[in-house]
């Protein structure tokens, strides 16, 4: 026997069995490697999936709560027509109690909303604990602020926390109203137009406008008197929103 060639022979096998036992090892450790990515891709869409329907739900609560701030604001005393005919308030005047009054207003409203919404997951019901506390902020242009949610997912042993900044806005355009700041733009424009029923149905695309001739303390004046083309649901039942003010 060749000891020699026995010696090569026996020299590859054990080579052979290094190397395979070397890519094995590889194939092992680069397949643990691959798993945690997919456990970790995964944990990832799980909360960016919590992120995005708490988002639609508090988007929902905030839109309705909006609706009712505009309603409660445009149809209680110091702003309803009734009043405003008799008192002869002008849209100055309202302009800036509505600015004082609507954020306060909106944020016990969306408060309200959000707390009937029945939810059996977890990190909704954290949400609400969040909303309970107050803990968020109605910023100058009435959107809605979160910066503490978090949300936590596992998958195969990878935890993932995700904290993201949630702000929400609302478009009184999109909405079917008309932002307090327009209003009081179209209000002075109108007021010299020779057509201001025209005037106004053309600069607020979502209210029917009707002028109604007055006569007061001081002389005759015009009454603005608006509805949106929208009806809301409100109290219940779908509904129109209604205001008016002096045109001085």
């Amino acid at each position: 026997m060749n000891k020699k060639a026995s010696f090569h022979v026996l020299l590859f096998v054990i080579f052979t069995i290094v190397v395979c036992s070397i890519a094995v090892f590889t194939f092992l450790t680069n397949s643990e490697r691959v798993e945690d990515k997919i456990s970790k891709v995964e944990s990832l869409n799980k909360v960016y999936f919590k992120e995005e329907l708490t988002k639609f739900y508090l988007k929902q609560a905030g839109e309705n709560a909006f609706v009712k701030t505009y309603n409660d604001i445009a149809s209680k005393g110091d702003y309803g027509i009734e009043y405003n005919l008799n008192k002869e308030v002008k849209l100055g005047d309202l302009n800036k109690l509505w600015k004082e009054d609507f954020a306060e207003s909106f944020s016990e409203n969306f408060k309200a909303e959000f707390l009937t919404y029945k939810f059996d997951e977890n990190y909704l019901l954290n949400v609400q604990e969040a909303v309970k506390r107050n803990d968020f902020v109605i910023k100058d242009d009435f959107s809605i602020l979160f910066e503490n949610l978090n949300f936590k997912e596992s998958v195969e042993g990878v935890s993932v926390l995700y904290s993201p900044k949630i702000n929400l806005k609302f478009d009184f355009e999109k909405i079917g109203l008309v932002d307090f700041e327009e209003l009081y733009k179209s209000k002075i424009k109108c007021a010299s137009s020779d057509n201001i029923e025209n005037c106004f149905n053309e600069e607020l695309k979502n209210f029917d406008t009707d002028i109604l001739k007055k006569q007061g303390s001081e002389g005759d004046y015009d009454f603005v008197y608006l509805e949106s083309k929208r009806e809301f649901f409100i109290k219940q039942r779908f509904e129109k929103i209604k205001f008016g003010f002096v045109l001085i």
